[in-house]
């Protein structure tokens, strides 16, 4: 891809800095406010940054590790990423625990809205409609972006959410509520999830589209399935690499389920009620070998999820299913390459010669 270069004034300030610290590993965190910029730096420098934030701030941050904090106001928090990766010059914005702190999203007084995080490797559970650790519970929260994020645990909401978009995002968790806790239009899309989508409030609209989910809906004689008659969801185009069983479904009670694949349609869809149209059924132990890298449709750094037959299992929209169809899947985050830096100062001006890639 071609480079242009620029010369700029000090507006590019932030570029500058966030490419200083990546190539200087020192952890850096530049909020900018209309145009004013603020530069934060070591491993307060995200919980300072939110601190000093107006809503509709954007808080970019370099690669390095910060500490989580309680997100009370309506800003942007973009990262370099969760893998590294030099050929898209990603690096890796990691969100470490405080104590038995978590990062989360929410504000006792009124209902938050206008959140927005991209490019992030949480390390611990992230809470929405929350408070520190997810022991406080906050007002509901409304017109949360959670976007190619990775999560060391689950996405979990701790009160009614409204407006919710988790997508290109990789979870190690569920993400989930509670079945007191309503979720209008939670869309989860082209997601890697290790268990899965469950227990909102009945009536909750979430629609599951292009996922790949590991988990299932225990219906035995132990344990809680309060998950199973909570997820009354809508899924579409995903792929549910768990084995079913007779004592395992795929989908929650009352789900509609179109385009799906799963390893046996009697087990993981039949015995439980609901919409299901066109699915697709393979036999697990050929299932697991569906995708050209790997034997199992488990999570890899840096793989691919390329189907050895894309077209065999057609989608809602006549596309594939899994991540790479519909909007796709991508680990890199929206923010530009910055790199090959030259100040210079004409009078009391700074001015920068950089090169900027978009990846």
């Amino acid at each position: 891809m071609k480079t242009k270069r620029f010369f700029i004034s000090v507006i590019a300030f932030v570029f500058t800095m966030v490419a200083w610290a990546q190539n200087n590993d020192v952890a850096t965190a530049i909020l900018q406010s209309g145009e004013n910029t603020t530069v934060f730096t070591g491993i307060n420098a995200l919980v300072q940054a939110v601190e000093a934030a107006a809503d509709g701030d954007v808080i970019t941050l370099s690669a390095g590790q910060f500490y989580e904090t309680d997100i009370t106001k309506s800003v942007s928090v973009i990262g370099a990423g969760y893998e590294a990766d030099a050929t898209t010059g990603t690096g890796v914005t990691s969100i470490i625990k405080n104590g038995y702190y978590c990062l989360s999203i929410g504000k006792a007084d009124e209902t938050l809205q206008n959140v927005n995080l991209e490019g992030l490797r949480v390390e611990s559970i992230l809470y929405l409609a929350a408070g520190r650790g997810g022991y406080d519970q906050k007002n509901p929260v409304q017109c949360i972006n959670i976007t190619k994020c990775y999560v060391a645990g689950n996405i979990e909401a701790k009160n009614s959410i409204t407006d919710v978009a988790i997508s290109q995002c990789v979870i190690t968790g569920s993400v989930t509520g509670g079945k007191d806790y309503l979720a209008t239009n939670l869309t989860v899309t082209n997601c890697h999830i290790n268990d899965n989508v469950h227990t909102f409030a009945a009536g909750s609209r979430v629609l599951v589209d292009h996922c790949i989910l590991m988990g299932g809906f225990y219906h035995g004689n132990y344990g809680s399935t309060e998950p199973l008659n909570n997820s009354a969801f809508t899924w579409t185009n995903c792929i549910f690499g768990m084995k079913a069983s007779e004592y395992s479904y795929v989908v929650g009670i009352g789900a509609t389920v179109q385009n799906c694949l799963c390893s046996s349609l009697r087990y993981g869809l039949s015995g439980v009620a609901g919409i299901h149209e066109n699915n697709y059924e393979e036999d697990y132990l050929q299932m697991v070998v569906s995708f050209g890298d790997y034997a199992d449709a488990r999570y890899v750094e840096g793989r691919t999820f390329e189907l050895l037959n894309p077209t065999g299992f057609p989608g809602t929209d006549g596309g594939q299913i899994g991540l790479l169809g519909g909007e796709g899947f991508s680990r890199v985050p929206s923010t530009p390459v910055v790199k090959n830096l030259t100040p210079t100062v004409e009078g009391s001006i700074l001015k920068i010669s950089y090169e900027a890639e978009v990846r």
